[in-house]
């Protein structure tokens, strides 16, 4: 349980870290018994959006936040999109769609998370 008030935990959204809003899409687009999206699965989908070829590489270096270098922002966008999210959702979390697109993944997982023993009537 958290114990931050809900505006100063929205408030701070906006500080979340690329790589950390970039590993929540795998984490929340999955179903309950599969497995997360393969870096390399990813790369070849936004590699197609792109027109490039995109590595598996790229897409971990991503993940963890270890680029050696700032972000492609065009890959970044690519990869949102590859997950049916705005490609600004990045450069959005500090207004209101940012923050709704964060609740809502945030929603998914715990959902999805949740065992169906806890739905019993």
């Amino acid at each position: 349980m958290n114990d931050t008030p809900t505006a100063v935990r929205e408030q701070c959204a906006s500080c979340v870290p690329a790589n950390v809003k970039v590993d929540q899409l795998f984490a929340a687009f999955h179903l309950r018994d599969c497995d997360e999206e393969t870096d390399a699965a990813a790369a070849t989908a936004v590699g197609r959006k792109l027109g490039r070829t995109v590595t598996d590489r790229e897409i971990t270096q991503l993940r963890t936040g270890r680029t050696g270098q700032k972000s492609d922002p065009e890959l970044l966008a690519a990869l949102f999109e590859h997950f049916c999210l705005p490609g600004t959702h990045l450069t959005s979390m500090a207004d209101v769609e940012g923050r709704a697109i964060d609740r809502t993944l945030r929603l998914l997982v715990s959902i999805r998370d949740v065992s169906p023993a806890a739905f019993r009537l």
